[in-house]
């Protein structure tokens, strides 16, 4: 399990969707209830921290994670929270559940869920093309972009954490191949401000807003690679694919700026430029909101003007 982990690139996520798989193939055609207990014992073995808790309907499993999981059932057990994590569709949030005290010496891990890498779960045949249409300046722009689709069946239910981990994501290989050597050569003929400003329309106005309780019944964050898939986004996920994109194609750094009710971001330039800002650890960061339409840097919305954002860094 261990080098085909390595050779899928699986993060610890990845690792327990590997053993439940596994678990599912060894039971198949047997009660869910045994899948979840063989899970719990592979994952046991590998060290993390896993309980087993139990109703009368089923069998739950409980993983103890390095950040915070939110909209999810979570029982606080010698010190540590332990969240019930769907690994799918079905909802598991039982109302109380009898489970044990103590656990395996083995068991010393919490589940990290950030993503430092891709996994590598598809070839060509995998993948989809999608073209990006926008205007900025007069101009015209379509930008190409090649998606693995077993990415995004994979981030489907990927556990609503803590922002800096899907902040600092990234895009897929796949994705970065194709639609970055359409947008260099674009942003290398411009100044940084103009830069951001090209990347700020190209996420405000390429992507459909629609809120997640409308597209996916649910609260989620989606990842670059999921945002450029899906027709529809909202300002979580622009202020994330848009960090992303200045983190990568122009070296700047950027926060997040959570307000009471919206997301967004700010940006630091080399040199000052002129609209709000905020500092963090000794640096400007000018705002730059990629779900404000038409509006520039330095534009805050006008209903949260008045408000003071909390900032959102990461390394």
């Amino acid at each position: 399990a261990g080098e085909l982990r390595e050779d899928l690139k699986l993060n610890d996520w990845g690792y327990v969707l590997l053993m439940n798989d596994f678990a599912e193939t060894v039971f198949a055609g047997y009660d869910r209830k045994l899948v979840n207990l063989y899970t719990w014992f592979l994952l046991s073995r590998s060290g993390y921290q896993v309980r087993v808790g139990y109703d009368q309907r089923s069998i739950y499993l409980l993983y103890a994670v390095k950040y915070h999981v939110f909209n999810t059932k979570y029982y606080t057990l010698d010190g540590d929270q332990y969240y019930v994590i769907d690994l799918g569709a079905d909802k598991q949030s039982p109302s109380s559940i009898f489970t044990y005290s103590g656990s395996h010496k083995l068991q010393r891990k919490k589940l990290d869920l950030n993503i430092e890498e891709y996994p590598l779960l598809g070839n060509k045949e995998t993948t989809k093309t999608k073209t990006l249409e926008f205007s900025y300046d007069g101009e015209n722009y379509t930008i190409p972009v090649e998606i693995d689709m077993a990415l995004i069946d994979y981030f489907a239910y990927y556990p609503l954490t803590e922002l800096p981990v899907f902040f600092t994501a990234s895009l897929s290989p796949s994705s970065k191949q194709s639609i970055y050597p359409k947008l260099v050569p674009i942003l290398s003929d411009m100044t940084e401000e103009e830069a951001v400003n090209f990347l700020l329309v190209f996420v405000q106005t390429a992507f459909e807003y629609e809120t997640d309780q409308d597209q996916f019944d649910r609260e989620k964050y989606m990842l670059p690679e999921e945002t450029l898939f899906y027709s529809s986004s909202d300002c979580d996920d622009r202020a994330i694919l848009f960090a992303n994109l200045v983190q990568d194609l122009l070296g700047l750094q950027v926060v997040g700026l959570r307000y009471s009710k919206h997301l967004a971001t700010a940006v630091a330039f080399t040199d000052k430029v002129s609209g709000d800002l905020y500092f963090y650890k000794g640096k400007a960061f000018t705002v730059a909101d990629p779900t404000y339409v038409n509006a520039s840097i330095g534009m805050t919305m006008p209903q949260y003007q008045n408000e003071t954002p909390e900032i959102l860094g990461w390394k």
